[in-house]
């Protein structure tokens, strides 16, 4: 082997050169056969194995990588024999102290045989602590993924632009944009234009330790506002503001207990390229270092060839100065082993390793192995920045945050859960969150916990007590944190909502007590949206208006009589206006169809921002209120009426009896003109039948009763008018099925029969056709119905009908009808009457069987 003339890299630079690098060299280097054995190893290759290179020689190379890695290394030997060139990639190696180590292989053909079998050089780095910070940094990134992913708060990642370039499941739900949509996007875009401009200017002037609360308007994707709680986090990397986090909850409607989280951008990426290296030598010449030899990857990716820069000046060569540089070649010049620099050339980071070359106690040359880090800088950078990022969400969370191992145990607590809970941080060493907890709320906190291991987000409120002692009512969220596809922990994220559930249970409270007026007051109250369709009604309203609440609820008002919607909505108008509508008195229709009168208030129902978005309707039913005025009012008149009738039949009384008795007394002595003297006290008594009548006025009595057939009355009033209709070509039709009799007074009642039949024939000028008939609605009643075919009377005069002087003939007196009412209300009777224009007049008499 050490006959070989031709290196590996293919130079012709005089061979004991580079076989003082290949033993010197700072990596590993090995010369292997196709076979697999160790031909020839420099010192570094030995101290990574821990053999001599003695002991390694013609040793199989395989029995020292760990099997799974072995598969890869082998294929890519094949594809080097094949094809030729260089191939690498990374395996473990296993050191004969029993630890492993992560390696980056490089392997190259040499052109040399041996035995036949082609003679392989193999180049090695150590990166076995670049390993481990590559699955710190995994480890970093996803707890920082699981804390974005799965938080319920809305979380916007801003740029000192405002520009959207992060945006988690929660914020996506909330707003309805995609994070693709919003990626690139102004915030400013997203808030009403009226909310003004976000605080970025205070990050930029200086202000690094404040955070703001703001209560925004946010608009929603399909042009709904939607107002945000929010608040401004910095983001910190390197000490510097880069940005800021926007955490937000969505305050539309508290009262829903509703979360999720937001999806956070991916940081870091975990692919690192393969790390190519350079090795150069140099020797101290005339005050100048001089390069003796430079190859390498790394080289001909600095634009630079070996034969371009050996046997010049380094620093001329290389533009490699600067203090920690001069030191490093000072030192190693001076003799020390493993002086190290890190550097940058052409957009390349680098690691440099030095070490001298003596002969003797005298160092003759260097030699400096050189690491590319480009893509390891950068992964360090970001993990740096994820790991800034991840503690301003953490320390600048306007919620308690606290991390827990899968025991329970507290690992890290942000600020605010000393503002919550009264403890400091060390005073919650070896305590666990469970112990926190009011005890009844222990079992539920116990199987939150138990899930969110179990890799499932959960939530809820607990009681938490206070260092104090009082209880803390809080909404808490765990987030499992996942590593590895390994829950290794819990996130818990702690709002304190005592503030909220005295609120809720002071609403709740005022709530029932409302609910309880309005279900229990008298009057209807019904809640109308803008198009007069009903949201809701009291129970007053249902037994008014007959509705029931299953019915109405989603029905447009359905008690405004035909006629009168215009009227209503003048009122809804005039309410709009600002115009108080108290206490109008109106009609309204029950479901069973009759009048309703109300005395109606309508008022207007204004939303958080002053537009009125409902009516309210309050009414009462005052029907029986003005049927009882119109009652007094007729007593009132019916008093005046029997007043007025018992003075006169006083006064006609007391000469009335004198003259009768004198012209008895004349009629006894006279013996001429008999007859004169009979028509006389004939037409005396007649008067003093009618001033009986006006006694009865003023005070209806009873007198002779007896039970007769109403049917016999009705037969004799009818002879007896029989003779009158013909002449006025009226026919009355009456056939009586059978007896009906009733306890009354004989001429009383055929008296009423007389008033009810002679008004219906002068209401029929032209004739036509009288129907009476005599029924039993019940057991307990008779009713005796006068129909006619008269012009009818006017629906506004038929409650005025029976009061005294009231009525509907040119030459009437009013009287009459008057008189029938109060004989069947001495009967303990009623008499109703139904007409209408141009469709004849109903009296209906009810009588007690």
């Amino acid at each position: 082997m050490n006959g070989a003339e031709t290196d590996a890299g293919g130079s012709h630079t005089n061979p004991a050169l580079y076989r003082f690098a290949f033993e010197h060299a700072v990596s590993g280097m090995a010369l292997f056969s196709s076979r697999g054995l160790l031909l020839d190893v420099n010192r570094r290759f030995a101290e990574l194995i821990g053999l001599s290179a003695e002991a390694l020689f013609r040793s199989s190379l395989s029995s020292f990588l760990v099997r799974e890695d072995l598969p890869p290394f082998y294929r890519a030997l094949r594809r080097l024999k094949r094809l030729g060139g260089m191939e690498e990639g990374e395996f473990r190696l296993r050191h004969t102290g029993g630890s492993f180590l992560w390696l980056q292989w490089r392997v190259t053909s040499t052109g040399l045989k041996d035995e036949g079998d082609p003679v392989l050089l193999l180049d090695v780095q150590d990166i076995t602590s670049y390993k481990k910070m590559e699955r710190t940094n995994f480890e970093s990134e996803q707890r920082y993924s699981s804390l974005i992913e799965y938080n319920p708060a809305v979380i916007l990642s801003l740029d000192l632009q405002g520009e959207v370039v992060g945006a988690n499941p929660a914020a996506e739900k909330a707003i309805g944009y995609s994070e693709q949509e919003l990626l690139g996007r102004s915030f400013k875009t997203l808030i009403k234009q009226e909310e003004g401009e976000l605080r970025l200017s205070h990050y930029r002037n200086g202000f690094v330790n404040e955070t703001f609360n703001n209560l925004i308007s946010v608009c929603h994707k399909e042009g709904h506002i939607l107002e945000w709680g929010a608040k401004d986090v910095p983001i910190y990397v390197n000490d510097k503001i880069v940005g800021f986090y926007i955490i937000a909850k969505d305050i539309t409607d508290q009262r829903k207990d509703q979360q999720s989280l937001r999806k956070a951008e991916q940081e870091l990426k975990d692919a690192v390229r393969q790390q190519q290296g350079l090795t150069y030598k140099f020797k101290a010449a005339g005050g100048r270092l001089v390069l003796t030899l430079c190859d390498g990857e790394l080289l001909y990716r600095m634009g630079l060839t070996p034969e371009a820069v050996v046997g010049r000046p380094l620093q001329e060569v290389l533009d490699w100065q600067g203090e920690e540089r001069e030191e490093a070649f000072r030192r190693a010049l001076a003799g020390e082993e493993n002086v190290q620099f890190e550097g940058r050339y052409a957009e390349i980071d680098y690691l440099a390793s030095l070490r001298p070359l003596k002969e003797g106690d005298a160092v003759k040359e260097v030699i400096v192995s050189c690491v590319d880090i480009t893509e390891r800088k950068w992964i360090a950078r970001k993990l740096s920045e994820s790991e800034q990022r991840y503690r301003s969400l953490f320390h600048y969370n306007p919620d308690a945050v606290v991390f827990t191992d899968r025991s329970g145990h507290f690992i890290s607590l942000n600020p605010v859960n000393e503002l919550i809970t009264g403890y400091k941080p060390e005073e919650l060493v070896h305590q666990t969150l469970l112990t926190q907890m009011e005890e009844e709320d222990q079992q539920a906190g116990i199987e939150f916990f138990t899930r969110t291991l179990g890799g499932e987000p959960q939530n809820g409120e607990l009681r938490i007590r206070h260092k104090n002692g009082h209880p803390i009512h809080a909404h808490v969220t765990y987030i499992p944190t996942i590593v590895n596809q390994e829950v290794v922990g819990v996130y818990s994220i702690i709002k304190d909502i005592s503030a909220q559930k005295k609120m809720q249970e002071e609403l709740r409270s005022t709530k029932e007590l409302l609910e309880s007026f309005v279900e229990n007051i008298d009057e209807a109250i019904c809640l109308l949206d803008l198009d007069r369709t009903i949201i809701q009604i009291n129970r007053a309203f249902e037994r008014i208006y007959g509705w029931a609440k299953e019915e109405a609820e989603g029905m447009r008002l359905p008690v405004i009589p035909p006629g009168q919607d215009d009227e209503f909505r003048e009122t809804l108008t005039r309410v709009i206006s600002g115009e108080p509508v108290v206490g109008r008195e109106t009609v309204r229709t029950h479901r069973s169809g009759h009048l309703l009168t109300v005395s109606e208030t309508v008022s207007p129902i204004h939303d958080a921002q002053g537009k009125i978005v409902a009516f309210a309707s309050l009414s009462r039913d005052i029907t029986e209120h003005k049927r009882t005025d119109e009652l007094l009012r007729k007593s009132d008149k019916l008093s005046v009426v029997g007043q007025l009738a018992a003075g006169v039949a006083h006064e006609i009384r007391n000469p009335l009896t004198s003259l009768k008795g004198f012209l008895q007394l004349l009629r006894g002595s006279a013996k001429e003109n008999q007859n004169y003297y009979d028509i006389m006290l004939s037409e005396l008594e007649r008067i003093n039948v009618i001033v009986n009548e006006f006694l009865f006025l003023a005070k209806p009595q009873i007198s002779g009763s007896g039970k007769n057939d109403v049917c016999h009355l009705l037969k004799d009033v009818i002879t007896l008018l029989d003779t009158q209709a013909i002449l006025s070509n009226i026919e009355i039709r009456f056939q009586p099925e059978g007896a009906a009799w009733v306890q009354c007074e004989e001429n009383k009642l055929k008296q009423v029969f007389i008033n009810i039949l002679k008004n219906s024939m002068e209401a029929m000028p032209a004739g036509g056709v009288i129907r009476v008939e005599v029924t039993r609605p019940d057991s307990r009643q008779i009713r005796i119905r006068v129909e006619d075919e008269g012009e009818g009377i006017p629906g506004e005069r038929l409650p005025k009908l029976g009061e005294p002087f009231y009525t509907t003939k040119e030459k009437g007196t009013g009287l009459g009808l008057m008189m029938c009412f109060k004989i069947i209300e001495a009967h303990k009777g009623r008499i109703t009457i139904s007409s209408s224009l141009g469709a004849g007049t109903i009296v209906d008499v009810y009588l007690p069987a």
